[in-house]
């Protein structure tokens, strides 16, 4: 392309894409039995199609919970997914928890979430 004077013209534009993974994992949920915040679980936005999984292990590093394969926003009370802080059918001491989530994005693309949750009583 030339412009007025006949001399060429051109431009470089860069285009950057931000994604905005839109991925929650509750800092403390308190299974009680009192219908609400009963299980910890990943939630994501419509972005996300699957957790591909989820591990929950104690502050010596044991896994007591995991599970694979499910979607992150199911909030149906009579499946929901989610860890309910048991082990073994035994409830679990109030204390902190670490745990590491696979999340994949509709793109394809796979992400590792890793945090701390507070059991509670």
């Amino acid at each position: 392309m030339a412009d007025a004077n006949g001399c060429e013209v051109s431009d470089f534009l860069r285009v950057t894409l931000k994604r905005n993974r839109n991925v929650f994992a509750p800092s403390a949920f308190s299974p009680n039995f009192d219908g609400t915040n009963e299980k910890f679980t990943i939630y994501g936005g419509r972005d996300v199609i699957r957790v591909k999984s989820l591990q929950i292990f104690d502050r010596w590093g044991d896994m007591v919970y995991t599970e694979e394969d499910f979607p992150p926003f199911d909030m149906d009370p009579t499946r929901q997914h989610g860890w309910d802080g048991t082990h073994g059918g035994k409830e679990l001491t109030p204390t902190t928890y670490v745990y590491k989530a696979e999340v994949v994005f509709i793109d394809g693309e796979i992400i590792q979430v890793y945090g701390e949750v507070a059991l509670m009583r």
